[in-house]
Formats: structure tokens, C-alpha cells, sequence
């Protein structure tokens, strides 16, 4: 196993990476999974003003913080919940996961019980990314996804699911991770690329 916190990315933002933001293409509706403290993705997202833009984080301090990081943008929704079914993503965690790729990072030399440990923390609701995938699925959305790093690739199957040939954008984060690796393969068949720096570990895809 090789530890994202031995990257030499590993504290680097992907709104750092060269040209990434100058790719990405201007929407009216935003769905974003990973919100953290709202000054990072969020943000950036946010300063391209959409009609909507709405965010989802599990972790309740960090939903606090975002709350009021957040508070000046009138048109961004800061939901506190998990993105996917929580029974779903542990066994998606314990059961669909391969943790020993060669030069594909994780965050602990003992992922499972890590990665579950991120997703057992109390929360509204759940199931919100498929939620509003289903509300705005005709509206052509930018999706940002960005969650825990164990249920990338079920997030990103989520999206499939229920895109499908539908026109949207769908950014990556930490594609060089067990989180979205298998969703970065994925997209470069199933989509025109916008932008993909692996070393970074982010992409932009677009239909």
C-alpha cells in the first residue's frame, strides 16, 4: 500500500492544479459531494455564480464551519448528510474494494476499518447525491466529486446510473486514489475529456 500522505500532492488543492479551473465550463446547477469547510471546492464552484449549487458534507463540524463560510452566497445549499446509502457503502468498502494497487494511493495501512469509520458518523439523511441527481438529471448539472475517500467509485457509479447519455460535466478528485481511479478509467471511455492531470489527480469530463 502507499499512503496519500506521502505524495508530494497530498496537501495540495485541486483548484492549484495548472489550467484546471479555466476548464471547467460554466453551468447553471451544481452538485457537489465533499463540501469539508466550504473554502476549497466549494468556493471556487460558488465564484462561478450558477442558479444552484448545492453541497453535501457528512461530517457535522465541518457542515458548521461550511454553514458559515458559505453564508454569502445566497444560492448555495449546504446539505448535512451521506451522499450514498450508508449499509450500501460499508459493503462497497469491505467487499469492492482492491486496496493494493500499484501507485494508487490510500489514507491508511488499514483502510477498511478507516474508511468505515468515515462513514459511521451521524447525519440527516442519506442517499443525497441520487436525490438531486434525480431532481436535475434534465438540467444538465456540473457534478463534483469529491467524499470520502472509500466510496468514490460508488458515488461514481451512482452517477451513471442515473446520467446515463444525459449532457452534464463531471469533475474528479484524487484519481490517483482508490477513491476515483476506477471512475477516472471509467470516464476517459465514457466521456470527452476536458481536462486530466494524473499526477495532480484530478479530471474534468464532459457529454
Amino acid at each position: 500500500m502507499t499512503l496519500y500522505s506521502q505524495s508530494k500532492f497530498a496537501n495540495v488543492s485541486m483548484i492549484e492544479a495548472p489550467g484546471f479551473i479555466k476548464a471547467i465550463p460554466k453551468h447553471d446547477i451544481i452538485i457537489e459531494t465533499g463540501t469539508h469547510k466550504g473554502t476549497g471546492s466549494t468556493r471556487m464552484l460558488a465564484s462561478t455564480n450558477p442558479d444552484v449549487l448545492i453541497t453535501m458534507e457528512a461530517n457535522y463540524n465541518f457542515f458548521v464551519e461550511a454553514v458559515e463560510n458559505l453564508k454569502q452566497f445566497e444560492f448555495v445549499q449546504p446539505y448535512w448528510g451521506l451522499s450514498v446509502n450508508r449499509e450500501e457503502a460499508a459493503d462497497f468498502i469491505r467487499e469492492n474494494q482492491d486496496y493494493h494497487i500499484p501507485g494508487v494511493f490510500v489514507d491508511s495501512l488499514d483502510p477498511i476499518p478507516f474508511y468505515l469509520e468515515e462513514i459511521s458518523v451521524k447525519c440527516r439523511q442519506e442517499e443525497l447525491l441520487e436525490m438531486f441527481l434525480e431532481e436535475y438529471k434534465d438540467e444538465n448539472p456540473l457534478i463534483l466529486l469529491d467524499s470520502a475517500g472509500g466510496i468514490g467509485y460508488l458515488e461514481f457509479l451512482t452517477v451513471q446510473n442515473i446520467m446515463g447519455e444525459r449532457p452534464h460535466t463531471l469533475i474528479l478528485d484524487d484519481t490517483h486514489h482508490v477513491k476515483h481511479y476506477r471512475s477516472r478509467l471509467d470516464a476517459l471511455c465514457k466521456y470527452r475529456v476536458l481536462y486530466d492531470n494524473i499526477e495532480r489527480g484530478c479530471s474534468i469530463f464532459t457529454k
